[in-house]
């Protein structure tokens, strides 16, 4: 399509929550499949959304929202009520004949407006360092500022990792385990953010913590006089069989270490190593960039454990129905004499 008829098109842009087997298949049809094409794909390799999108479509946590032309699907985004009123976006899509025209924006502002008119409270989204496009959208036409997460992982179980002296945190661990984990330390490097599923954040709160260690999903290492050294948590994963790390932190570098060795008793044994090809059975998860756990692992101080990519996260988070587009954020901060859509100097760009 020429720029000028995508340009005037955008103005016809409707974003609407996609519903029903029928409408979800369109979608797919529309965009998701041609993702699969390396050739569309920006980065140039295949995306892990074709082969997840059905499961993710339908969880009965999810909405999914598409941004239409004439009925037209030019662009997608996936919201999940990670906790209650706690919104998580994932799965961004564009269609690349409309890419930097300001439909990624439109879509995120009214579904910000959906979402909080359905009794959401926060929005959540996260973006991979490399995605200049994405990250350009956040922190220049939102206005957003983002706390950087970095993905560890491990691919191989380890026997002895059994012998190690960690145990399954109880109730009455409940206190020492809240004071570490909402310590201003790690409130400091996480701004109060924890991975609540692999690639998904929601508060951490002393609730979040509480249902963990009540599940029995919370780990610990003691010191030699009984007090806590370390606290991880290994939850259920709801994408794969595998459980995710959603947590580890403690006051000494030595007990974080025990911690995450003595973890690779969750890691994947051969016969369970099962890759799909777009995500490997690991156990795997994002931590704030800054904590122990994040620079052992990067020094190569804990055997098995290694960072799953050089990138990292950056997530952002603000109160639901309170985006406010930066000005000039459709035409990307270009003035108004470079706008396609303009006939003379004199007009006022209508993308401003």
């Amino acid at each position: 399509m020429p720029t000028q008829r995508i340009i005037g098109a955008i103005n016809m842009v409707q974003v609407v929550r996609i519903e029903g087997k029928d409408d979800l298949d369109t979608l797919h049809k529309d965009l998701v499949a041609r993702m699969s094409d390396a050739a569309q794909n920006p980065h140039g390799d295949a995306d892990w959304l074709c082969g997840y999108f059905p499961m993710l479509a339908n969880m009965p946590d999810s909405r999914t929202f598409a941004a239409q032309i004439e009925g037209k699907n030019i662009a997608l985004f996936i919201s999940f009520e990670v906790r209650p009123t706690e919104c998580f976006l994932n799965g961004l899509r564009t269609d690349p004949e409309y890419r930097r025209r300001g439909v990624s924006l439109k879509l995120v502002t009214s579904m910000d407006s959906q979402l909080a008119a359905a009794g959401m409270s926060v929005v959540r989204m996260g973006v991979a360092s490399w995605n200049t496009p994405m990250l350009a959208l956040a922190e220049k036409k939102l206005g957003l500022t983002g706390t950087p997460f970095c993905g560890i992982r491990c691919k191989v179980f380890s026997e002895s990792a059994a012998a190690l002296p960690v145990r399954t945190a109880g109730a009455d661990d409940r206190d020492a385990i809240v004071h570490i984990a909402l310590s201003d330390e790690m409130l400091s490097q996480s701004a109060g953010l924890v991975q609540c599923q692999p690639g998904q954040f929601c508060a951490a709160s002393a609730s979040y913590f509480e249902e963990l260690i009540r599940d029995g999903h919370v780990h610990v290492v003691e010191t030699d006089d009984g007090k806590i050294g370390a606290v991880a948590v290994v939850a259920p994963n709801r994408f794969q069989p595998m459980p995710s790390l959603n947590f580890i932190a403690g006051p000494s570098t030595e007990h974080v270490i025990t911690l995450l060795s003595g973890l690779r008793r969750f890691a994947p044994k051969p016969s369970e190593a099962n890759s799909d090809g777009v995500m490997p059975t690991q156990l795997f998860g994002y931590l704030p960039m800054e904590s122990t756990a994040i620079k052992m692992v990067a020094a190569g101080k804990v055997d098995g454990w290694e960072r799953h990519t050089t990138t990292y996260e950056q997530v952002f988070s603000w109160k639901a129905g309170g985006i406010q587009p930066q000005p000039n954020s459709i035409c990307a901060g270009k003035p108004a004499s470079t706008c396609p859509a303009k006939k003379k100097a004199s007009d006022t760009c209508e993308y401003q």
